[in-house]
């Protein structure tokens, strides 16, 4: 096959819907986005509705790789670019789709985009571009709480055996603050994050929060999808994306988002002005991995890491391996600002 014939196509934010309602899109093995993605896409606040949201290549009318988009600010206000899904078929893989692809949305977006994977064949081929910094983090890390771990050296069924003799979880803890589930109640956190977001990278507004709590990527039921295939996670019966907060004297004092996924519990922004507020909310964390028997954690902040592992000590803690791409001409102002877990994309998936 000649790359050089391949032809690619791009799809608009205004053409998501007619695009997803096509008789093309009927009829690929597989697809792109779900309608979960597509209502996420159309709802982004930081996306124009001429912006470009995916970019594919076909061969013999179907969809061999695609490459999705997702428009954020950083604390300019200038728009960057996410990579949120990349994908080619098993069958044309290893020939350079991938990253014409992306050297397509370089031309329309240059130097705009940022690359968060975990994948080390990704991490290849974004190390291999020169107008690449790679950020490594340090901080995150993984806190088990049973011996899953050890299933890549040790056979399953062991493993299994050990987990059930595990203690079952201890009492629940008494949180001395009332935390309360933004979703269910009125209130703003304009101001609150403002305040407490000037030194980040991707500040969190009060409309990118909404819009991340009301079109997740996951179902937390079933979806089944007509004989076609999306590559990605599409259901899943753990999953949870709330967003928690405390007042004092009448006024907002502590924030966090959490997801579980996966049966994994994800610490992303988190926010909290004394030690005291810090340690009610491991509180609360560890509570909530005890309610729904959670086996794994996975936290950024310092702080939070040290408070869990007193009410709640790991059997095992390893670093959270994540790589940070972002364009070279920017390393100084990603180097000065506070990078929060919850960066990007990393928030859906």
């Amino acid at each position: 096959m000649d790359l050089e014939q391949l032809t690619i196509r791009r799809v608009k934010k205004k053409e998501l819907c007619s695009f997803f309602s096509s008789d093309f899109y009927a009829h690929l093995k597989h697809i792109p986005f779900t309608e979960l993605r597509l209502k996420s896409y159309q709802n982004n606040p930081n996306s124009d509705p001429e912006d470009y949201i995916l970019y594919f290549i076909v061969h013999n009318n179907q969809i061999i790789s695609y490459r999705t988009l997702l428009f954020d600010k950083m604390f300019d206000d200038s728009k960057i670019i996410w990579s949120s899904g990349s994908w080619t078929n098993i069958r044309y893989r290893k020939m350079g789709l991938s990253k014409k692809l992306f050297m397509e949305v370089e031309k329309d977006y240059p130097q705009q985009s940022f690359i968060y994977t975990r994948s080390l064949a990704s991490k290849k081929l974004y190390d291999s571009l020169p107008y690449f910094h790679p950020i490594v983090d340090l901080e995150s890390k993984e806190l088990h709480y049973d011996f899953s771990i050890l299933k890549k050296k040790i056979h399953s069924k062991y493993v299994d055996r050990i987990n059930k003799i595990l203690p079952k979880n201890k009492a629940e803890l008494q949180n001395c603050i009332e935390f309360k589930n933004l979703k269910s109640t009125e209130v703003s956190i304009n101001s609150f994050l403002k305040l407490n977001t000037t030194d980040e990278l991707f500040p969190l507004s009060e409309k990118k929060l909404h819009w991340i709590l009301n079109f997740p990527w996951l179902s937390k039921d079933e979806i089944i999808l007509n004989e076609q295939v999306y590559d990605f996670s599409i259901n899943d019966a753990s999953f949870l994306c709330d967003c928690f907060f405390s007042i004092r004297n009448n006024q907002l004092n502590s924030l966090f988002i959490r997801n579980i996924r996966g049966n994994t519990f994800f610490l992303h922004y988190v926010y909290y002005t004394t030690e005291n507020e810090a340690e009610e909310i491991a509180k609360f964390i560890v509570n909530e991995m005890n309610t729904n028997n959670l086996k794994l954690l996975i936290v950024r902040d310092q702080l939070i890491q040290k408070f869990i592992k007193k009410y709640k000590k790991p059997l095992f803690i390893k670093p959270y391996k994540n790589f940070l791409f972002v364009p070279t001409h920017l390393k100084s102002i990603t180097e000065s600002k506070l990078i929060q877990h919850g960066i990007g994309e990393l928030i859906f998936t």
